[in-house]
């Protein structure tokens, strides 16, 4: 083990003229862009927000692109019909949203000397989430 740490260290140890043109041409072929640490901390802090936003959502289609296991093709399509989805939903919406700004919704009161007492009065029904018991609100009517 120890040799071949060793001879690995002598071998990336190779040394190159500061100024020569092979070894800024090396430089940029290895690293095109520098980052920073910080840089690449917030980049790994965005890529794992995404990742565990796309698991996490109700959105049909961007679990599947983050889940561990799946083919590289089979995200590009989720990724795809996701998009797909996207577009469609913002073409409608564009859509509905000029038909709007072209005939806007108009609300026309014909007097306004008509006292109050003889408006009739909304209908209001409140509906309940939890069921009521049939036999208690039969004895609750008959009472």
């Amino acid at each position: 083990m120890y040799h071949i740490a060793k001879s690995f260290r002598l071998q990336s140890m190779k040394v190159v003229g500061l100024n020569s043109k092979e070894s800024q041409r090396n430089k940029k072929a290895k690293h095109p862009t520098k980052r920073s640490p910080c840089q690449m901390v917030r980049c790994g802090f965005i890529l794992h927000f995404l990742r565990d936003y796309f698991i996490n959502s109700s959105l049909h289609g961007l679990r599947y692109v983050a889940e561990d296991g799946r083919h590289w093709a089979e995200r590009c399509i989720w990724i795809f019909l996701c998009t797909i989805a996207v577009a469609g939903a913002l073409y409608t919406s564009s859509n509905i949203w000029t038909r709007y700004q072209t005939s806007p919704t108009m609300t026309v009161l014909e007097s306004t000397n008509y006292q109050i007492e003889y408006l009739p009065f909304p209908a209001v029904t409140v509906c309940n989430v939890y069921h009521a018991r049939w036999d208690k609100a039969v004895r609750f009517q008959e009472t």
